[in-house]
């Protein structure tokens, strides 16, 4: 589906389909508001620029656009509007400029439309460009977008590859969602999720395993790791209390349980939270090939990794970045492997690289990626942004 979905677009390009609907969108007149979409919805890096903004009192109309339908879990106190809605097509079409991470609009912006995309993750395992699996011909015509913000030139490099359009598109500004896993709020985060704040926290967040090329990316059951009996002794034994969030594509109960508990995005986004503010409050995280590794090294707090599917994962899906050989001292299969490794230090060596690829996926490790964006913004766009 995902290759038949970029032949029709390669023909939509061939053909001028879509620069002729952008011509034409332009003709459509264009105020100062300002479109914030994400996924997962009101979350990452968007709603950190968003909450930024609205800090800010900005002169700015600012509307949340639901794509996928989940205007429900939108706090009633923000405009938004369901992308196909009367209301919602209206405010796209008028609207300046379009903040999402997950090229949202990308397809149909009009050529007087600024679309600037976050991307949702600095990827470990291989995507687009660097998945051989798909056609590499069409992907250049797949992702097109005015900017695309990111958080060093390494980061630049790694996504413009990706993507394959140009590093001069990048704005070097840091992730506005670095603000929120950097924050310093952590007790309030702990009152509003309910956990007492003299645990440790422990927070476990594995990606998605059914790949987009209709296949496993991997073979792996999540609980194993919770419902592990000798895990579940080392918790209890340190006080720890375990997170669990789940990605987004997967269906979960949530709840609170005898050691730990599990939120879905909607938990999160009831009590004013994401998933960034999980990680901004973590002692420690496990994940296994997902991007939230590359967001918490800008913590400097210890990160694991539990790949039991190693083997398979790297086979059928890749690595831009080898797990097992940059993560080495961190890099587990077994569930007693890593009880081991979480009551042990790195060692000193491995903790100084650790250091090494912070500085390289960050220029900037502070609370001031929104406000870098938005200056530079206010210069590119005063119009927009200053009046």
């Amino acid at each position: 589906m995902y290759n038949l979905l970029l032949k029709i677009d390669a023909l939509f390009q061939k053909f001028k389909i879509y620069s002729l609907l952008g011509i034409f969108l332009s003709l459509i007149p264009k105020s100062r508001k300002i479109i914030f979409t994400s996924y997962p919805n009101y979350s990452d890096s968007v709603l950190a620029f968003y909450q930024f903004m609205v800090a800010q009192k900005a002169n700015n109309r600012m509307i949340w656009i639901d794509v996928r339908g989940e205007s429900k879990t939108i706090p009633s106190n923000i405009e938004s509007y369901n992308f196909l809605s009367l209301k919602g097509l209206y405010h796209f079409l008028t609207a300046k400029v379009i903040f999402t991470n997950n090229n949202e609009f990308f397809r149909i912006k009009a050529s007087n439309q600024v679309l600037i995309d976050f991307w949702h993750g600095i990827p470990l395992k291989n995507i687009l460009n660097y998945d051989n699996a798909l056609d590499i011909k069409l992907l250049k015509h797949a992702y097109r977008t005015d900017y695309r913000i990111s958080s060093s030139k390494l980061c630049t490099m790694l996504l413009s590859s990706a993507f394959g359009n140009s590093m001069s598109e990048y704005i070097e500004t840091g992730y506005p969602r670095t603000d929120l896993v950097l924050s310093d709020n952590n007790e309030d985060f702990l009152k509003k999720l309910n956990i007492d704040k003299g645990k440790k926290i422990l927070l476990y967040m594995p990606t998605y395993r059914a790949g987009y090329r209709n296949k496993s990316d991997g073979d792996y059951s999540y609980e194993r790791l919770y419902e592990s009996d000798n895990f579940k002794k080392y918790c209890k034994s340190k006080n720890i209390h375990l997170i669990v969030k789940l990605h987004p594509f997967e269906r979960h109960e949530s709840g609170k349980y005898d050691y730990y508990s599990i939120y879905s995005d909607d938990d999160l986004i009831k009590v004013g939270l994401c998933s960034s503010n999980l990680l901004s409050i973590a002692d420690n995280l496990i994940t296994d090939y997902s991007s939230v590794a590359i967001d918490f090294l800008a913590t400097r707090k210890p990160l694991f990794f539990y790949v039991p599917d190693l083997s398979a994962y790297h086979s059928n899906r890749g690595f831009i970045f080898d797990v097992n050989s940059i993560f080495d001292e961190a890099t587990f299969t077994s569930v007693d492997d890593l009880i081991i490794a979480l009551q042990n230090q790195f060692s000193l060596e491995y903790t100084n690289k650790m250091e090494i690829y912070s500085d390289l996926f960050f220029n900037f490790k502070d609370t001031d990626n929104s406000h870098r964006l938005f200056i530079w913004l206010t210069k590119k766009y005063p119009k927009i942004f200053l009046s």
